[in-house]
């Protein structure tokens, strides 16, 4: 039985979900040490699982169950599960090292500056999935690689080149999302939603070619 309800007395309702006690900072919300947008994430679904479980203890759980309306998200919780998948897009990368911030400006895009975070906004979090959010990462750590600010793996890097800074971006992130096993095709499907078709056919001819490479490598 959930605490709080018991046959002596009334249900004793649950803790409602708090605010963290991280403030929205004016222009970007940045990642730094532990992930704040998981804490809060983690937070806010443990205090509704707790007040589900009391509504479900007085209400009963035996015959029709209730149907309980969707609650909703402040502001606060959405930007705290968009941190949290950025979040985990770096882990995947394999750049622990590099902060993510949450830009508030209204397009879908992301951003990188030398000596800066990698900013993306909530409205491109919010159009693609978690491949394609990987892929806008890793066009970005490409960015970082071609100036020098960060060094990536090795083997994700080699053969790039071009005159085309956005395009050698596109290839070096193909290889990066190759070399963590994450389907470079998702490099061409975030292009393809953010209507860059002529980026994204040269970033599919690069996606075809290393593919091929990979393939060719896992062979005995």
């Amino acid at each position: 039985m959930p605490h709080g309800a018991s046959g002596s007395g009334p249900a004793r309702p649950a803790s409602s979900c708090r605010p963290s006690g991280r403030q929205g900072l004016p222009g970007t919300l940045v990642r730094k040490g532990l992930p704040a947008g998981t804490r809060a994430a983690v937070g806010c679904v443990r205090n509704r699982l707790l007040l589900l479980a009391t509504l479900l203890a007085v209400l009963g759980c035996r015959g029709l169950r209730p149907t309980f309306p969707a609650l909703p998200l402040s502001e606060r919780d959405v930007n705290a599960l968009r941190l949290h998948r950025l979040d985990q897009a770096v882990r995947r990368l394999g750049a622990p090292g590099i902060e993510v911030a949450l830009s508030r400006r209204p397009e879908p895009g992301a951003w990188a500056w030398p000596k800066g975070p990698i900013q993306v906004s909530g409205a491109l979090v919010d159009l693609v999935d978690d491949d394609e959010l990987a892929a806008a990462i890793a066009h970005e750590l490409g960015h970082l690689q071609t100036d020098g600010t960060w060094q990536g793996p090795l083997a994700a890097l080699e053969g790039a080149a071009g005159p085309d800074v956005e395009a050698r971006a596109d290839e070096l992130g193909c290889r990066l999302l190759a070399c963590r096993g994450i389907p470079p095709a998702a490099s061409v499907s975030l292009l393809e939603k953010l209507g860059l078709s002529d980026r994204a056919a040269g970033a599919r001819a690069a996606c075809l070619e290393i593919s091929a490479s990979c393939v060719s490598a896992a062979r005995p």
